[in-house]
């Protein structure tokens, strides 16, 4: 995950954490001694998950090492780097960085961001991306990798052999969303969202995450962030009236019961084409302003603005 590599080894020179906490130290040297400056300077900065996230990261890269020195399913495989702890166990755990978010778009906030995406789409191609997630519900990351092999045009269906839950997924696309996909085209790698710097690999959630950052400072509208707009998804499809388990699977949140962990084989590929449908609809109903609240917290005059945009 190209993420976690940024956070852990940097990008464009900086090092990460491996620089910060001992860059010319031996990983079974390094202690929490090295490790805690580095989390407090990011705490300290008001980065509190990205602070839990670096946290978490050290440690299962650690915990990584460890297991491969007794990896005895392939001993050509196993690795020895002289460490016998992880030190990321001698730091403090932020519990309070792991509280689960409440924030979701009500359906005029939707509206409006995505009607001032469409003004971005000449700027960027997070723009068209950002459409997606609000259609789909999707991962950021997952909707960043859509590939030209993945989205079958004839059944209006994109599918990922790997996603977070190391499972492969597929979901039938709305209209909207076929609409957004059909009118870009992928680059001679098959890349529908590639990176500036690399035509070959995606963009990076960060591209979508300032995005959204910049229509908060346009729009004046309560902060969000993308993982809201899959939350959002979720509430907008009860509100649409379809049923959690159909929400839960276009989602691809895990079903962890034992049925269907282990003897459920059925691809439900039917079931998701109707709750799509259901969805489909009931977005055309939002973006139309059929449906509006109290909570867009978006400036009388620019709510106008950008509900009209088109």
């Amino acid at each position: 995950m190209r993420e976690v590599e940024r956070i852990l080894l940097g990008s464009k020179g900086d090092g990460g954490a491996a620089k910060a906490i001992g860059a010319s130290k031996l990983a079974n040297e390094v202690s929490v001694d090295d490790i805690t400056p580095h989390l407090e300077e990011i705490y300290d900065r008001g980065s509190i998950r990205m602070a839990d996230m670096t946290r978490s990261y050290i440690g299962a890269a650690y915990a990584f090492a460890m297991k491969s020195r007794g990896n005895y399913t392939n001993r050509a495989a196993a690795a020895k780097w002289g460490i016998t702890v992880n030190p990321i166990l001698g730091t403090y755990r932020d519990r309070s960085a792991q509280i689960a978010g409440q924030r979701y778009l009500q359906p005029s906030e939707f509206r409006a961001f995505w009607n001032w995406t469409l003004m971005k789409d000449k700027v960027t191609n997070a723009a068209p991306a950002a459409r997606l997630l609000l259609a789909t519900g999707q991962r950021v990351t997952e909707i960043l990798r859509i590939s030209e092999a993945g989205y079958d045009r004839s059944e209006s269906i994109v599918d990922w052999a790997k996603t977070k839950n190391e499972k492969a997924h597929a979901i039938p696309l709305p209209r909207q969303a076929v609409e957004i996909l059909d009118a870009l085209l992928p680059n001679k790698d098959g890349v529908f969202f590639p990176s500036r710097f690399d035509p070959k690999t995606p963009l990076t959630y960060r591209t979508v995450s300032s995005l959204i950052q910049e229509y908060l400072e346009e729009s004046d509208t309560a902060s969000f962030v993308a993982r809201d707009i899959r939350r959002t998804w979720k509430t907008l499809g009860a509100q649409a009236e379809i049923p959690k388990e159909d929400r839960d699977r276009i989602q691809n949140h895990a079903q962890t019961d034992v049925g269907t962990k282990h003897y459920d084989r059925w691809s439900y590929m039917r079931e998701k084409r109707a709750a799509m449908a259901t969805w489909e609809t009931f977005l055309d109903r939002v973006l139309n302003g059929e449906f509006d609240d109290d909570a867009a917290h978006l400036d009388s005059g620019r709510a106008a603005e950008l509900a009209q945009a088109a």
